[in-house]
């Protein structure tokens, strides 16, 4: 799991860091970066399996690609660079005494990212290799168009089993009745305590629209 992102002359993002609880929701107004911190994630992740290029330039490739030259990615276009750190707890399976968390940098610029380019042999490096495939796999970006998916959609994510994935959610509150956010926000928080109980599949209620 993720529990610290620190961001350094990204787009809107100066120098900011934050403390990722298993449950997190970033609050504030238009354009103070909330969107930003998310792209963040979404860019180390995409980092570790395509080039450079493709994660930052437009390039007809769906859904990558964030700007047309370099200086328009970094804050107010100035320096040369910028950088992305994550802070991730690790499995037991490869802590070392009291150590239980690694940290990872990156600095975007004209250069590769090195665990992307790093040799497939978890023998030798076991963390590193975790790591890199953490990075890759186990960010998920849920984009929902419909109303009634999203309603779905988020409060199943309470049900799933229990797994390593972080779940990046921009705007869960988009297209749902104001009635209903307390319910979303109620299930999003609850996925370490909830495990689904009846007898009949929970899918099964939802395409019936029962719980729809």
């Amino acid at each position: 799991m993720i529990t610290r992102l620190e961001v350094n002359n990204y787009r809107c993002l100066r120098y900011n860091k934050i403390e990722i609880p298993p449950f997190a929701a970033l609050v504030g107004p238009n354009a103070a970066g909330k969107s930003t911190f998310v792209d963040a994630l979404r860019m180390l992740s995409g980092l570790m399996e395509i080039p450079i290029d493709r994660a930052l330039f437009f390039n007809g490739y769906a859904g990558e690609g964030r700007c047309s030259a370099f200086e328009e990615i970094l804050y107010n276009r100035q320096g040369s660079y910028f950088e992305i750190a994550v802070e991730i707890l690790v499995p037991a399976e490869f802590q070392h005494g009291s150590f239980n968390r690694l940290r990872y940098e990156i600095e975007v610029g004209p250069k590769k990212s090195a665990l992307a380019n790093l040799i497939d042999d978890p023998g030798k490096f076991p963390l590193a290799t975790w790591t890199r495939n953490y990075l890759r796999e186990g960010i998920a970006m849920l984009v929902l168009n419909s109303r009634a998916m999203r309603i779905i959609a988020l409060t199943l994510i309470a049900f799933l089993p229990e797994t390593a994935l972080t779940y990046l959610i921009e705007e869960p509150g988009n297209g749902i009745h104001p009635k209903a956010l307390e319910m979303v926000m109620e299930a999003l928080s609850a996925t370490n305590n909830v495990h689904w109980q009846g007898e009949i599949p929970i899918e099964t209620l939802f395409a019936s629209g029962v719980l729809a």
